[in-house]
């Protein structure tokens, strides 16, 4: 017993006009020979009331199909599998009723050239949508982008990959597949389609799994955070079988990593209220044997750095200057001011930075403020590279998150005067990664 993926009033009624195919005499079609491979389908296709012969004595099985005919079999299929006959009847032009059967539907979505030769990808489109997704069950494991001329970005993709998935269609080729989706479509192959529609027992089963070779197409970028309150988004993607995220962020507790996302892209939301200020985040993306991990990624609140170059006589005035402008506690400032000149510290913004200037000035002393960092920070002063600079640069990135352009770059300034800002955890293990390579570093 055939299995037909239909509703029960079709059912019926296939059975009904499959039965008496089988007795029916020979076609009535001069030009559709018993031997021709696509005899069966045609006969099957005609016997349905379908689709019709050119003329009483001729099918034309290589004529082309034109968009106007697409859109008659695609109308009549669909209420031939909604209700469970066809009443549908031609208008003027005689294809109209059809098309606004369809556009009613949903089943197209906007105008073709009716009276032109339809295209393979046009018309699978056209048939994809006026079929359910009962009807076109998959059978067969097609991978996007499989099809060697159907991209997934191509236009049609999803009706001519959904119509493979089901066997409805193998393509022009048997062993390739390929679909020649912008070639016209013949009337015998149409006829091929319409069978394998009806008779599920005729789909044709077959897979395409392709071997995508691995490629790591955007690494992690950041947005950075609003001062105090970030919501910072990476994002990491790529091509290949089975392709695997892993997420991880920076435990400074364990001072190892924690995974903490599965997907191609990464949203953290936090408050900086930690004495540690800094976050750094990897990816390890995977596929088979494969594994890439991005640069690592550092992520500062906007917070600004200050050092002072002259102090002013009075330290009880630099205290409650340094209080004021800086988020210490006055332990903190005074501690700073007992240092004078030479002390570092991290200011509230880049106001409280003018404020400082402005402070120190009218006092007799003197500060700068220099690039961006945070709170809780250690400072690792690069004092030289040594001989191997290419691992210096690769541990400078690797530590920063600063790209291997940005650390080719630091390495070619004047290195007492080269430093990065990091956690005090990462510092240590920073420095004795540089010694290990031959430069030398110290942390203040």
């Amino acid at each position: 017993m055939k299995k037909f993926i239909i509703n029960t009033v079709s059912a019926l009624l296939l059975c009904v006009f499959l039965a008496a195919n089988a007795l029916a005499a020979p076609l009535p079609f001069s030009d559709v020979k018993e031997d021709a491979w696509y005899y069966a389908d045609v006969r099957t296709a005609y016997r349905s009331g379908l689709i019709n012969g050119k003329t009483y004595t001729t099918f034309a099985p290589d004529a082309n199909l034109t968009y106007a005919e697409a859109v008659k079999l695609a109308a009549c299929l669909n209420q031939f599998f909604t209700e469970g006959t066809v009443t549908l009847s031609n208008g003027d032009p005689w294809y109209q009723t059809y098309v606004d059967y369809c556009a009613e539907r949903e089943i197209i979505t906007h105008e073709y050239e009716w009276n032109e030769n339809a295209t393979r990808g046009g018309y699978m489109e056209i048939f994809a949508a006026a079929l359910s997704d009962e009807i076109l069950n998959p059978i067969n494991d097609i991978q996007d982008n499989a099809i060697p001329d159907v991209g997934a970005e191509h236009p049609q993709a999803e009706g001519i990959y959904k119509l493979y998935r089901a066997g409805i269609l193998q393509g022009s080729d048997a062993e390739t597949h390929v679909c020649n989706p912008d070639s016209s479509i013949r009337r015998s192959e149409v006829s091929a389609i319409l069978a394998r529609i009806l008779d599920s027992d005729r789909r044709i089963r077959f897979d395409m799994i392709i071997d995508i070779p691995f490629e790591v197409v955007t690494a992690p970028v950041s947005a950075y955070p609003d001062k105090m309150v970030g919501r910072v988004e990476f994002s990491a993607e790529a091509l290949g079988n089975d392709v695997g995220y892993s997420w991880q962020v920076y435990d400074l507790g364990t001072l190892d990593w924690v995974e903490i996302g599965t997907e191609g892209t990464l949203v953290v939301e936090y408050n900086f209220d930690a004495s540690d200020a800094i976050l750094m985040y990897r990816c390890i993306v995977t596929d088979g044997d494969e594994e890439f991990i991005t640069e690592n990624v550092s992520v500062y609140p906007p917070m600004i750095v200050g050092e002072i170059v002259k102090s002013p006589a009075d330290r009880q005035q630099l205290t409650s200057v340094i209080l004021s402008c800086s988020d210490l506690s006055l332990k903190e400032a005074k501690a700073l001011a007992d240092l004078a000149d030479g002390a570092k510290f991290v200011l509230k913004d880049s106001d409280a930075g003018v404020r400082l200037l402005e402070s120190l000035a009218e006092l007799g002393g003197e500060a700068v403020v220099s690039s961006e960092s945070s709170r809780g920070m250690k400072f690792v002063r690069l004092i030289s590279v040594g001989e191997d600079k290419t691992e210096v640069v690769k541990l400078i990135d690797r530590h920063t998150g600063c790209g291997l352009t940005v650390a080719k770059g630091i390495i070619k300034e004047t290195l007492p005067m080269i430093g990065m800002y990091m956690t005090p955890a990462a510092a240590e293990k920073f420095v004795s990664a540089l010694v290990l390579a031959g430069a030398e570093a110290v942390i203040e």
